[in-house]
Formats: C-alpha cells, structure tokens, sequence
C-alpha cells in the first residue's frame, strides 16, 4: 500500500510541476495547457484519465522504469475522474452523452460490462463498492437544464439493473 501511495505521490507532483510525462500518452486536445489527472488503482494496476480527455489508460502496478501503458479504454469524450470498485471493476464518467461506463475487472481493462446514461446532469466522478451489482454515486458538474444558465450539480445513484433513477 505504501508503495502505491507514493507511485501516486510522484505522478501528482509530476502533474502539478508542469513536467511532460513520457508515459502519458498525447492527446488530440487543444484544451489549455494546465490538466488535471485522475487515477484509481486495481491490485493489478493503476488507471489514469486526463480531464477533458477521451481516453483512460492503464499501468502496470510493478512499472519501475515508467513504462508505457499496458492497455486503455476509450470511454467517450470529457471523461473526468476514474474509479475502481473493491472487485477492480472500472468505473468511468462520460460527460459527451452523459454516460457511466462500467468495465470487467479484476484484470486489467477488462471488457466493457455496461453503459449507463445519466439523464440528471454531466457526471464528472463516480463512486461504488460494487459496481455491477450495488449502487454506483455519480457526481454531477452541473444538473441538465438551459446552456445560458445551467442549475447548480448534484448526486445521481444508478445500477446496473436499474440504471439511473435519482
């Protein structure tokens, strides 16, 4: 665990101090220059998504010498944070046609398990201890409303079986 922490530590600091990442790869963005990177971790490794990306991709937890991602996700447009379950399942927000994308664990980006569409809001975080078969919490930027003025956000609780009801 300790050494999880302090891989995260670093890629936080790399992040925050402006510094290019050559395991990261490039993305076709022309977003501004200061990104955000999320991260959540498997026992088998640990997936990273940059903010307003399109993609998700996944390190191997024994990467000593910053090597290339193993394997990826495309999860759609604005993808946010990333989580995994307590099974390794991962869970990914989508906010280009407000989907929750749910992928297979415990191994690494395993196949895609369900496609959930939020109708509440534009989900930028999610959060579950099984997501297959609990409640999945989806964090909304901001609630659908008018572009000019859009409500302030909110919480949606979804599942696999019922998809997203509140």
């Amino acid at each position: 665990m300790r050494t999880i922490a302090i891989a995260v530590a670093a890629l936080v600091l790399t992040a925050c101090s402006g510094a290019s990442s050559p395991s990261l790869p490039q993305t076709q963005s022309a977003e501004s220059p200061a990104r955000r990177v999320s991260h959540a971790t498997t026992r088998a490794g640990i997936y990273v998504s940059e903010f307003d990306g399109s993609s998700v991709y996944g390190y191997a937890g024994t990467n000593q010498r910053n090597a290339p991602p193993i394997c990826g996700e495309t999860s759609g447009d604005f993808v946010a944070d990333v989580a995994t379950d307590r099974k390794g399942d991962l869970i990914a927000p989508s906010q280009q046609g407000e989907t929750i994308n749910v992928y297979s664990g415990p191994r690494m980006c395993g196949p895609t398990a369900a496609t959930l569409h939020d109708p509440y809001g534009l989900p930028v975080d999610v959060a579950s201890a099984n997501a297959l078969t609990k409640t999945i919490a989806v964090a909304n930027i901001e609630d659908d409303g008018p572009i000019s003025n859009p409500p302030p956000g909110s919480i949606t609780l979804c599942t696999v079986a019922a998809g997203c009801t509140q």
